[in-house]
């Protein structure tokens, strides 16, 4: 059972006890007390279980002579008041729920177009060979060529690109993040496979990268982008699933693109 549906089901049993000509010593509402204290301080700060362990449900002066109707109004006034601060607690986890839905469908979006990004890579880069009249145009021939038509087709999406960001200290170094999409908190680095540089030593510097990147605040999806276009990686795919995972919270998506 979730939090909210727990909420609710201790806000049901709340509303049973209204009308009922029950007070606080009746032994199905100490009960169900008990048990909704035990819940608060499960999952809530002090200052709230304070809230709920002080409420009194009954009279704190009173005499031999004071009537039962007096017990009942005091215990059904300050049920009602628990009752409104667990529909708070309610709509409170509810707003939490929908931010969460919220942030993952925006995410899924902001993701595929990253990926279409990828995949449709090499072929932008090819047809950017081809210009009338032979004119100068971009040749893709280091990594520094990539992560420039990289940024390019990144602002076809994304408004606050930042680039040359660095990680903290790590190992007592640095190092420099690709792209860091800081609104949607997704950071892109970016390799390009080389003469001396395929599946090992690919795969050895991602694998130090994503424990810099478990540090940075604004880094909760590292997307790592390999451009392969010699095709030196053998096994793209089983690279790709060896390091997409998440670790220590963070999530970790690897994309190869070749040919």
């Amino acid at each position: 059972m979730t939090k909210q549906e727990k909420l609710q089901k201790f806000i049901n049993e709340a509303q049973e006890f209204i009308g009922k000509n029950l007070t606080s010593s009746d032994s199905k509402f100490t009960a169900w007390n008990n048990a909704l204290i035990r819940f608060i301080s499960k999952y809530y700060s002090e200052e709230t279980v304070e809230q709920f362990k002080n409420r009194r449900y009954s009279l704190s002066v009173y005499t031999s002579g004071t009537p039962k109707s007096s017990f009942i109004k005091v215990f059904e006034r300050n049920l009602q008041t628990t009752i409104e601060d667990l529909r708070i607690l309610l709509e409170e986890e509810n707003e939490i729920i929908n931010d969460s839905k919220s942030y993952v469908d925006c995410f899924d979006n902001n993701l595929q177009f990253l990926i279409n990004i990828f995949e449709k890579f090499h072929l932008v880069a090819r047809t950017l060979r081809n210009r009338y009249d032979s004119r100068e145009t971009l040749d893709i021939t280091d990594e520094y060529d990539v992560q420039d038509l990289l940024h390019a087709l990144l602002c076809l999406y994304f408004d606050d690109i930042r680039s040359e960001e660095w990680t903290p200290s790590y190992a007592g170094g640095c190092s420099r993040q690709d792209f860091l999409l800081k609104s949607e908190q997704i950071v892109i680095e970016v390799k390009k496979t080389r003469k001396g540089l395929s599946d090992r030593q690919v795969g050895e510097q991602l694998i130090i990268d994503i424990d810099r990147y478990k540090s940075h605040p604004d880094c909760k999806c590292l997307l790592c982008f390999v451009y392969d276009p010699e095709e030196r990686i053998v096994n793209p795919k089983g690279l790709e699933n060896d390091l997409t995972k998440v670790t220590d919270g963070l999530n970790v998506i690897t994309k190869i693109t070749q040919k």
